[in-house]
């Protein structure tokens, strides 16, 4: 749904706020991915902001919650590379809590490492809220654990994590990402 106000520090405002509510309101949310939602709602609101008030709208939030979706479900799900060349601007930049990958041939190996080291990677998008500057995602990943990531020998153990992606546009294309997700539960699980 499309969040609306009269400004876009306003609209950005609702857009974390909104993604936070449905996160929380979700029965069987534990302490800790309540924690994880707060968390990254304040980060992104932090780094968001100012950022999505200082560009011009010019987007289409169907088109940019269809593209989200698109980057979990075609992009990591299934590997489609195409799709990545589609939705992805050539000044694309993916953030993550530990590091920065600059540039859609870097993001694509990681998504290629990635799926070599877990089976049947799948990004099941929870909630996708956008508005015209911008969108975010809740989503869910499962897997099995079955190379080596991180330094971490296969583990052949089922993994399950949470996250949160904020996704900013250029030129109607994705241009930027920044994700939170439960590194150290993944970890855990395959530790």
């Amino acid at each position: 749904e499309t969040l609306n106000c009269g400004t876009e520090q306003c609209n950005c405002a609702l857009l974390l706020s909104e993604t936070l509510n449905r996160i929380t309101a979700r029965k069987g949310y534990s302490v800790k991915k309540i924690i994880m939602a707060v968390f990254s709602v304040a980060l992104i609101a932090g780094i968001a902001a100012p950022q999505l008030s200082a560009q011009k709208k010019t987007g289409d939030a169907e088109s940019y919650r269809a593209m989200a979706r698109d980057f979990l479900v075609e992009i990591w799900s299934k590997g489609d590379e195409a799709t990545a060349k589609r939705i992805l601007h050539r000044d694309f930049k993916f953030v993550l809590a530990f590091s920065t990958i600059n540039g859609m041939e870097d993001f694509l190996a990681l998504v290629r490492r990635n799926r070599l080291a877990f089976e049947n990677l799948t990004y099941t998008p929870t909630d996708v809220i956008a508005d015209d500057g911008g969108a975010v995602a809740y989503w869910k990943m499962t897997s099995v654990h079955v190379g080596t990531w991180r330094g971490i020998p296969a583990s052949k153990k089922n993994v399950a994590i949470d996250g949160m992606t904020m996704f900013k546009f250029k030129e109607g294309k994705i241009v930027e990402m920044r994700v939170q997700n439960d590194v150290v539960g993944l970890l855990q699980q395959i530790g």
